[in-house]
């Protein structure tokens, strides 16, 4: 009971150029075999996936997709804590986004956001509405011009008004072969200071965006 297991099977002439954000199929062929479970307080997903001609190899075998989290506090608790490598996409629109969509290959990470919308209480803050939050750490690969690099992200999103809503994302890439990864080079990229240097901070990207949506009642009978 709470168990589901699925095998999703997809193929084409042609691996995609770019996906959007209703987008799954990543290569010409792939095979993914899913087990996932929750509960009031836990949730869990095993994906074991097979893909044909993605770049070099003929074949890629991997487990993104794959989760474990848990509520801080029990079922009442107001957020999540996990672990994993899923896909993130960050922004407003659907086709597109400047920092984070699910054309690059999900990064494993150890991440915290809150469980659904909030709302603050006080009426300096009250006004944002219902409000998110998510924030992640996580390992990027060795080969890459800087290996093992670490990269950080968090978004806060809140809707002041019905149907619309502001978003502010940060990510930043840090540490890595060859460079400090103390707490004081992470403060300094988490405040922008320094370049992309050996001795300095990391990579860093921000955004800001903006959507209203509504939706057309039907008023025929």
């Amino acid at each position: 009971s709470g168990i589901k297991k699925s095998l999703e099977v997809t193929a084409g002439s042609a691996r995609p150029l770019l996906r959007d954000f209703g987008s799954f199929q990543q290569e010409k062929g792939e095979i993914h075999k899913t087990m996932e479970g929750d509960s009031e307080s836990f949730a869990f997903r095993l994906q074991a996936n097979v893909m044909t001609d993605p770049g070099d190899d003929a074949v890629q075998t991997d487990f993104y997709g794959s989760y474990l989290a848990g509520v801080l506090g029990g079922r009442d608790g107001n957020w999540v804590l996990g672990v994993g490598a899923v896909d993130q996409w960050w922004g407003a629109g659907s086709q597109s986004s400047l920092i984070l969509t699910n054309n690059a290959e999900p990064v494993p990470s150890v991440f915290l956001r809150t469980k659904q919308g909030q709302t603050f209480e006080t009426p300096l803050l009250s006004w944002l509405g219902e409000w998110q939050f998510v924030s992640y750490i996580g390992q990027l690969e060795s080969e890459r011009t800087i290996p093992e690099a670490k990269l950080t992200g968090m978004r806060f999103t809140f809707r002041p008004l019905k149907g619309l809503e502001f978003g502010m994302s940060r990510a930043m890439q840090w540490g890595g072969e060859g460079r400090d990864e103390d707490l004081s080079t992470f403060w300094k990229s988490l405040t922008s200071q320094g370049e992309n240097t050996a001795k300095q901070a990391g990579n860093q990207l921000a955004g800001f965006d903006v959507r209203y949506g509504f939706a057309l009642t039907d008023t025929l009978g």
